[in-house]
């Protein structure tokens, strides 16, 4: 491994990606490493390209994260489509191997430290009640990443509610810089973020990770199959009674495990159709459904 990687810094420099398949998580040395609210991470430092965080879901995709396979030249704008159910700028980007095998990724650019500008469907008041809108705010790329995995293992706790999301698979921060108005971000809006994550990190003699108010922040998930639940519902699938207990469904589900998604909606929701028929998933006579957008997702203070 000596001759792929070479230390400097605490971070990891790529001299050849395809030598570094088959070397597992585990084995990338610990001060090359390290654990961001309660996420491990591979920090991986690119001279003039930025840094790419990778977790234990994305390091078997590593040469797919690799900013050459879809950020420069804007190629998940050229190549990728721009998805409608997520908000900010979200894209679909394929990604093909060596051997042309395609695996598609979702772009989605942090928005955090921006000011949050909700709009509450007066159509589902039961999924907006007692959540305190004066707090809201975009979670920050790692909080994202950590609060989401704390939700992944939480429905698969005693609450026996089994909620699916998209895979967390890295966070990239290219070297670019731009003024923070430009971004929408203000500092005393970003201090907080930055006062978080200094707390919520664990480097163990890895690198020390700070955010950067001047640099943009690119989360990576894999892709979920299956149309949003507002597209089905278009599409005569759903019924508009059915579209409103799904939404007091997921309400409840992320209710029973802790969480809330301050803007709950159904293009959140991902159902698919059952091979053969033109029928919805449903499993104990329930829709099967995933979560994909988490930048607002928190958790119920119980000390209310």
């Amino acid at each position: 491994m000596d001759r792929v990687i070479k230390k400097e810094s605490s971070h990891i420099y790529a001299q050849d990606i395809t030598a570094l398949k088959g070397i597992t998580f585990d084995q990338i040395p610990q001060e090359m490493r390290t654990k961001i609210f309660g996420v491990d991470y591979i920090c991986m430092d690119m001279p003039g390209k930025g840094k790419l965080y990778v977790t234990r879901y994305g390091w078997p995709w590593l040469e797919h994260l690799l900013p050459e396979q879809w950020y420069e030249s804007q190629q998940y704008y050229r190549n990728g489509e721009r998805l409608s159910e997520g908000g900010g700028a979200v894209y679909r980007v394929p990604i093909f191997n060596n051997e042309g095998r395609r695996m598609d990724m979702v772009v989605k650019f942090s928005r955090f430290a921006q000011e949050v500008m909700l709009y509450i469907q007066s159509d589902y008041p039961d999924c907006n009640a007692h959540k305190d809108f004066y707090n809201a705010h975009f979670n920050g790329p790692f909080e994202e990443f950590g609060i989401l995995m704390e939700l992944r293992n939480s429905s698969r706790g005693p609450s026996n509610y089994l909620i699916r999301t998209k895979r967390p698979f890295g966070i990239y921060c290219p070297d670019k810089e731009s003024e923070p108005w430009r971004m929408g971000r203000t500092h005393w809006r970003f201090s907080p973020y930055q006062e978080a994550i200094q707390k919520n990190q664990t480097c163990a003699g890895g690198p020390d990770v700070k955010l950067d108010i001047k640099k943009t922040y690119i989360l990576l998930f894999g892709w979920v199959e299956g149309e949003n639940a507002a597209e089905l519902c278009g599409q005569g699938l759903l019924d508009n009674h059915e579209l409103r207990s799904l939404t007091i469904r997921v309400h409840n589900e992320l209710n029973q495990n802790g969480f809330h998604v301050f803007d709950n909606k159904p293009r959140h929701f991902i159902l698919r159709k059952c091979r053969g028929d033109n029928l919805l998933l449903r499993r104990n006579g329930k829709l099967v459904y995933a979560l994909v957008d988490f930048e607002l997702l928190g958790k119920i203070n119980t000390s209310q």
